[in-house]
């Protein structure tokens, strides 16, 4: 983190680097096919994002959950609805050698890799967010929602959607 905050474009860019080279590791031996890291320094400040180039944000007003671990640090790991989708989300502290909070790793992974290992064992399922979360879900990635609820999978059931849609998603 230190360096992150105290060094050049350069060293930032190699760092960036090797997180992504990192997550792609990730995704080619794991069942995990999209994967991303983010840090997040001590004040909720995103200092490096491996899927965008967007950093020097502050998280704190979208994100409770960092607001709380700022205060009380521990490994968190959260089911989390954003502006894109639904998420799984893990975040661990990082402490310097004097034991001082330096900020969090977080890992970030969508449901559709487990949706896809369900479909091949046939499985048939639909990731459903309840619809208090629709104005929240302002860039919704597959822009699909039955009533409101949005559906997270790429490629849901036809028969699924036909039966939640006639039967009722609740």
């Amino acid at each position: 983190f230190n360096k992150l905050i105290n060094t050049d474009k350069q060293a930032i860019v190699q760092i960036q680097n090797k997180l992504r080279q990192f997550s792609q590791k990730l995704r080619n031996n794991s069942d995990f096919k999209n994967v991303w890291l983010q840090l997040i320094d001590k004040n909720g400040v995103s200092k490096l994002r491996t899927w965008t180039d967007k950093k020097g944000d502050s998280l704190l007003h979208a994100r409770q959950d960092i607001k709380q671990l700022i205060n009380h640090p521990q490994p968190l790991s959260s089911i989390s609805t954003g502006k894109f989708s639904i998420s799984f989300k893990s975040i661990v502290p990082v402490y310097n050698e004097n034991k001082e909070l330096q900020g969090f790793v977080e890992s970030i992974t969508h449901f559709n890799s487990i949706e896809k290992k369900l479909d091949k064992i046939k499985y048939s399922s639909l990731v459903v967010v309840d619809k208090r979360y629709k104005n929240q879900l302002t860039k919704a990635v597959t822009k699909l929602f039955i009533n409101d609820y949005y559906i997270a999978n790429f490629q849901p059931s036809s028969i699924a959607l036909s039966l939640v849609t006639n039967k009722g998603i609740k």
